[in-house]
């Protein structure tokens, strides 16, 4: 019901300063540096007095925005999110002046016309709702399909970066964007069922099952989320999401499939378990120490640091001047033997193919999830041809 509070709320009033509840809205500030100076300017000696406005306090948009986040408590808190962004309007009482942002534009007391985070950027607001700013009514367009899972991976990644107190609230803080994401999605395609899965979303799993961490990452010691979902990480997800039509798939709808333990009435909230069933092309990768030499090799990154290479011998030669590279999810977690199931290849800048990473489980024949890997060659076409005559597999990933 919290996405029914805030949603049908006129207006959200924020104390954005404050560091607990008892903070209150208003500070101590000097009126001056936010009062409209006049300044009367005759352009002629015969001329009429012309009266224009100016602010002391900030002369630009980037020094407003700056303003805005460096006095910001609220914004770095993971519950408040989905307060803030299912809210219609938000009223926020900053530490230098007052700040508003709804749908439709953003302003303060220093800027009353608009505040954006980038005039060079498509003037996209402070209020980053993509998936709420959507038309309603159905639809059946792939471009409106894409735009809207986008709008959800920009949330994702703006959620993960804030703080949890409690670590196992990581998929109920953001319960309530999530059921309200999928009554957006039940308006505009009725015939579908739209799972939610930790976090994920069964109509565009292959997809979102492609997410990497940019920084370094730990996966959290207490069970919160199966490996394939970003909710067991602690860091901030990136996302693959360019057009479906530029891609060829490795593993199709029918063989990528996913189903969770819930542990109350509601699927957007905690889970006690999950299992990815994955049937693919089964590469097996081979790691070792970077003092070692190997004829070939991809450069393992450690998240942004050099870490051990990796073989796979049954992939084609990779190119000159092209990036290969393997993103794991827990900079601690390198096993020495892994496998890696490519999900798909496109073309969009580079040939580019994308997909999993993962170690089995001790004495199971499960895996987990252990990383991520990006690889560029020169021809698509060779890649598909190399890889399409590999040996496929069923995996249970956990």
């Amino acid at each position: 019901m919290m996405q029914c509070v805030y949603r049908n709320a006129y207006v959200t009033i924020a104390a954005s300063t404050g560091a607990n509840d008892r903070a209150g809205l208003f500070r101590d500030r000097e009126p001056r540096a936010m009062a409209r100076t006049i300044v009367r300017v005759k352009p002629s000696a015969d001329g009429e007095p012309i009266l224009y406005l100016h602010s002391c306090a900030h002369f630009d948009w980037g020094a407003t925005l700056y303003s805005f986040i460096l006095d910001n408590k609220l914004i770095e808190r993971a519950w408040c999110v989905q307060e803030r962004l299912l809210s219609p309007r938000v009223l926020h009482f900053g530490a230098s002046e007052v700040f508003w942002e709804c749908h439709e534009t953003t302003a303060s007391e220093s800027n009353p016309k608009t505040v954006l985070w980038d005039p060079d950027m498509g003037k996209t607001p402070w209020k980053p709702v993509i998936i709420l700013q959507a038309p309603r009514g159905r639809s059946t367009s792939d471009d409106d399909r894409s735009a809207i899972f986008r709008g959800w991976y920009n949330i994702v990644y703006l959620y993960t970066q804030c703080q949890l107190t409690v670590a196992s609230d990581k998929l109920v803080a953001i319960s309530g964007l999530a059921e309200d994401m999928r009554h957006m999605l039940r308006e505009k395609w009725p015939e579908m069922q739209h799972r939610y899965l930790a976090g994920l979303w069964e109509e565009d799993l292959r997809s979102s099952l492609c997410w990497y961490t940019r920084v370094p990452g730990k996966r959290s010691l207490d069970y919160r989320a199966p490996s394939w979902s970003w909710a067991s990480v602690d860091n901030a997800p990136a996302f693959h999401s360019l057009a479906d039509n530029r891609r060829y798939w490795f593993v199709s709808e029918q063989q990528c499939k996913a189903n969770t333990e819930c542990q109350g009435p509601s699927d957007t909230g905690q889970v006690r378990g999950g299992q990815l069933e994955l049937t693919g092309i089964f590469v097996t990768v081979d790691m070792f120490l970077a003092t070692q030499t190997k004829p070939a090799f991809v450069r393992c990154f450690r998240n942004g640091i050099n870490g051990v290479p990796l073989t796979m011998p049954a992939l084609p030669p990779y190119g000159r001047n092209l990036h290969q590279e393997v993103w794991f999810d827990d900079k601690d977690d390198t096993p020495e033997s892994a496998c890696f199931i490519p999900i798909f290849v496109d073309n969009f800048r580079r040939v580019e193919l994308w997909g999993l990473l993962l170690a089995r489980v001790k004495e199971t024949e499960e895996y987990r999830r252990v990383g991520f890997v990006c690889l560029q060659f020169e021809s698509k076409k060779d890649v598909i041809e190399r890889l399409e005559s590999l040996e496929r597999r069923t995996v249970i990933v956990i």
